[in-house]
């Protein structure tokens, strides 16, 4: 399997460690051995956590490490994936981890989702194994609330989170229909609200928003989680993509829309609606309360 992996993007590095199961940390600083134990730990947890779950809902997967660059401050794990990405990822503030080219790129002490991030990996790594098989025939194409939405979700599980109930706390999310839902970007997050906003409340629109429908899919609209983690093969246009969950669902997208939001007391949205308003929260004031824009966001038209 090792020749299936993306090749390692950092030559250069201080020490290299490894857990028993499958994690490799790149340590790119001299390391204290509190910080090394820490991570260590962590990502023992993580990788138990994942294949088990994975294991128990018929998901097989082969052996791809947990495999992590870790840095000493925000501005080399920033500088580093500006590089990596050939200059296409910006580190947003208050965002200290991000994955890049199937691998995490830390700094230090970083508040990481541990589960969340090693999905995207295996994501990646087993994506360029099937492109490298099939000879790079097509693009994956998921949209973005699939890809966030699948790790968000097997992170709750791991937290006992139910994206039900944090999303049925906020006053408004937005629905998996939007444009910007659906194409990838570093600054998704942003588009609807701060990192701030993420790190006070733990309920981000965003992030409930695409973690709630892939709930929504997997255990109520009866797709099952194994056929909606066979939907990151999906190669074609994002048409396409939605006539596949229609078909899994057997049913069809407007119902979906609307049936998930009526789970989640979100008002109804029209096959005519182009345009869904919500109020984003933009900043803080000298107080710390957040500031808050009501933004417009365009509804893709495949209703």
């Amino acid at each position: 399997m090792k020749s299936d992996l993306i090749p390692v993007l950092v030559d250069q590095y201080n020490k290299k460690t490894k857990t028993f199961n499958g994690g490799e940390l790149f340590w790119l600083f001299e390391v204290d051995p509190a910080t090394q134990d820490q991570w260590e730990k962590r990502i023992v947890c993580a990788l138990c956590f994942t294949k088990k779950f994975l294991r128990e809902n018929g998901v097989a997967i082969p052996a791809i490490p947990y495999r992590i660059y870790l840095s000493s401050t925000f501005t080399e794990t920033k500088s580093l994936l500006f590089e990596k990405s050939g200059g296409k990822f910006i580190l947003q503030p208050n965002a200290a981890s991000a994955v890049v080219g199937g691998a995490l790129f830390a700094e230090q002490k970083t508040k990481m989702m541990d589960v969340h991030e090693y999905i995207h990996i295996l994501m990646d790594n087993i994506q360029f194994a099937e492109s490298k098989k099939t000879r790079n025939e097509g693009f994956f194409n998921q949209p973005m609330w699939y890809r966030e939405g699948l790790s968000q979700y097997i992170q709750g599980k791991k937290e006992g989170l139910d994206y039900f109930d944090l999303a049925r706390k906020l006053e408004y999310l937005p629905p998996f229909i939007l444009k910007v839902m659906n194409i990838p970007t570093e600054k998704f997050w942003l588009e609807f609200g701060i990192m701030d906003y993420l790190m006070v409340s733990e309920n981000h629109p965003g992030l409930t928003g695409c973690a709630s429908f892939v709930q929504f899919l997997v255990e109520k609209e009866g797709v099952g989680f194994k056929n909606f983690w066979e939907l990151m093969f999906f190669r074609g246009e994002l048409r396409d993509f939605y006539k596949k969950i229609e078909a899994l669902a057997g049913n069809n997208l407007f119902n979906i829309l609307n049936n998930y939001l009526y789970y989640i007391d979100k008002p109804f949205l029209s096959k005519e609606q182009s345009i869904w308003e919500m109020p984003v929260a933009a900043g803080r004031d000298f107080r710390g309360e957040f500031i808050f824009e009501n933004r417009k966001f365009e509804v893709l038209d495949l209703l």
